[in-house]
């Protein structure tokens, strides 16, 4: 079964949202989480932590760079960038940090921002997903840090801020054209539950619905 065509954020681009709140009231450092870069999970100076409102404006330029990076080989300019038009922008992530519906969270090596995830839960899965869902609306890394262990170590900090915010499911959409991040993320525990159609400018895209339970 297929949803109508979405025009919300597109599925989870490529392992290539959190703010402090009034219901949030942890802070910034308080909620930074600082990987141990002896582990190997990921490079040295790799630090996970919640965005905030001053980072809206790198975070609308990243997301841009990665989203035409990812779509533009196999989408229409056009359609690539009618959708980042209305996808991306200081003011679009500034009011999603704003939403205390949802949460972001960015991966920083030595400071230079490498990758972000934006988690809601604005919307509805169009399958069964699993209880107490959570949806990773955007996991987006930046081609230059692929296969460095950035995005399982962001994918880490997605899982155990799913279960702060009392989730016991994490969903997504993938696009079907994205090999590496399907693999990704069944490497991961995700697992297909349904496929979609999503809507880029005039181009009619088939994505999976992916879902997992939280430890």
């Amino acid at each position: 079964m297929k949803r109508p065509p979405m025009t919300n954020p597109p599925p989870s681009v490529d392992p290539s949202p959190t703010h402090g709140t009034e219901s949030d009231p942890r802070t910034r450092a308080e909620r930074s989480i600082p990987l141990n870069a002896g582990s190997g999970d990921a490079a040295p100076g790799v630090t996970i932590r919640a965005a905030t409102v001053d980072d809206a404006a790198p975070l609308a330029a990243l997301a841009e760079r990665i989203f035409i990076d990812t779509y533009a080989p196999d989408t229409r300019a056009e359609d690539v960038a009618a959708f980042v038009a209305q996808a991306f922008g200081p003011e679009k992530q500034a009011a999603e940090l704003a939403d205390a519906r949802s949460t972001y969270l960015v991966a920083e090596v030595d400071g230079r921002l490498a990758a972000y995830a934006f988690l809601r839960r604005t919307v509805d899965p169009p399958f069964e997903v699993g209880p107490a869902p959570l949806e990773v609306a955007r996991f987006y890394v930046a081609h230059a840090w692929h296969g460095r262990g950035i995005a399982a170590a962001l994918m880490d900090g997605v899982l155990r801020e799913a279960a702060l915010r009392g989730a016991r499911t994490v969903w997504l959409f993938v696009w079907e054209r994205n090999p590496r991040a399907l693999a990704f993320y069944r490497k991961q525990g995700f697992t297909v539950v349904g496929r979609v159609q999503f809507l880029m400018g005039t181009d009619l895209q088939d994505d999976h619905v992916m879902s997992r339970p939280l430890p």
